[in-house]
């Protein structure tokens, strides 16, 4: 339940539920505030202007690309 809530895949009506959870269980509470502390501090990596047109299939390409050999 919580990972669906975190995830914002609840089906509707089931937030008010764990909402109510995470006030009675101080574990889930406590992981929720650390996965959002670690949220937040992803979204500051984020850049501040889109990728040029074709970047994310280049890099798609390249990590599919077979990696050389080693000698």
């Amino acid at each position: 339940m919580l990972r669906s809530w975190l995830l914002e895949c609840c089906a509707a009506g089931n937030e008010p539920g764990c909402a109510a959870h995470l006030h009675r269980c101080a574990s889930c509470e406590d992981l929720v505030g650390e996965l959002t502390v670690t949220v937040d501090r992803l979204i500051e990596l984020l850049p501040g202007a889109e990728p040029p047109a074709g970047f994310d299939q280049r890099v798609i390409t390249g990590v599919a690309a077979p990696s050389p050999r080693a000698r």
